[in-house]
């Protein structure tokens, strides 16, 4: 899920969480087969809350139900870091002799690529 909403978001820009959601669970494999998983507004909220990649840049009112006089609720909305910035950051503390919280093994794809381009170990 991290990692084809960190493709999505890096694709499209900054985006609120429902936006995503939409994109995600949307989505088609190479065979041109729609995906048979979808995920919940709770389990992608969590996951950008605490994942590394994504920065908080505020909030979204959006409506809650059809209409004009709908309610509005909050939607968080969100933006990557690049995976650049994120390695550089890891790759330090790691030299100076630091240990990270989540092992390089258990990141997504995309961060252990850029973390062997920059010289890191797996």
């Amino acid at each position: 899920m991290e990692e084809r909403a960190y493709a999505i978001v890096k694709e499209h820009g900054a985006m609120n969480t429902r936006e995503i959601l939409d994109r995600l669970n949307d989505y088609t494999n190479m065979n041109k087969s729609k995906s048979q998983k979808g995920y919940s507004m709770h389990q992608l909220s969590q996951k950008l809350r605490v994942s590394p990649f994504f920065i908080c840049l505020g909030e979204d009112r959006m409506p809650v139900g059809m209409g004009d006089t709908a309610k509005t609720t909050g939607v968080l909305k969100y933006d990557v870091i690049p995976v650049k910035v994120i390695v550089h950051e890891k790759l330090a503390i790691v030299k100076e002799g630091g240990h990270l919280v989540t092992p390089v093994s258990k990141m997504p794809r995309f961060f252990k690529k850029e973390w062997v381009r920059q010289g890191g170990v797996l």
